[in-house]
């Protein structure tokens, strides 16, 4: 047993390797949660409000996996915004998809080129939005999640 400077050596070695590895196990985009409230937004809030006329911008689970992870999820997060606006959702847990998905953004904005602007995109129905955005928090979960986590 290594005793007085070897000792904490050991110990401090190990610190820093903490410390280094933290950071890049925290900025993980893992979207386990946030998928539940999709699949709520889907199941039970969607069939509540189908009379209501609302379209927005859809990316598909296709222009995330061509080079574009962050500006489509930030699209995503901005028309997260205005569905919760137009749906009158005010629940907590629910409103949070905002930010969640704003940070998630952030997370994977990389240096992107050729990306498609968010109004470029096909205008869709909140349901068939809902479910492209269920299908990208999917595949980000595949490509960044522990295996355990998915």
């Amino acid at each position: 047993m290594p005793r007085g400077r070897q000792a904490l050596a050991s110990v401090c070695l190990c610190l820093v390797c903490l410390i280094v590895l933290m950071p890049q196990l925290a900025a993980r985009p893992c979207a386990q949660d946030t998928i539940k409230k999709v699949q709520h937004l889907i199941n039970v809030e969607a069939p509540k409000l189908k009379g209501l006329n609302c379209s927005l911008y859809t990316p598909t689970v296709d222009h995330y996996k061509q080079k574009c992870p962050g500006a489509t999820m930030k699209c995503f997060a901005g028309e997260m915004i205005v569905l919760l606006d137009e749906w009158e959702i005010t629940e907590a847990h629910l409103t949070k998809l905002k930010t969640t998905l704003t940070r998630l953004a952030e997370q994977l904005n990389t240096t992107e080129s050729g990306c498609i602007q968010c109004e470029l995109f096909e205008v869709e129905a909140p349901e068939t939005f809902l479910r492209n955005l269920l299908k990208t928090l999917h595949e980000m979960n595949t490509v960044h999640c522990p295996k355990k986590t998915r």
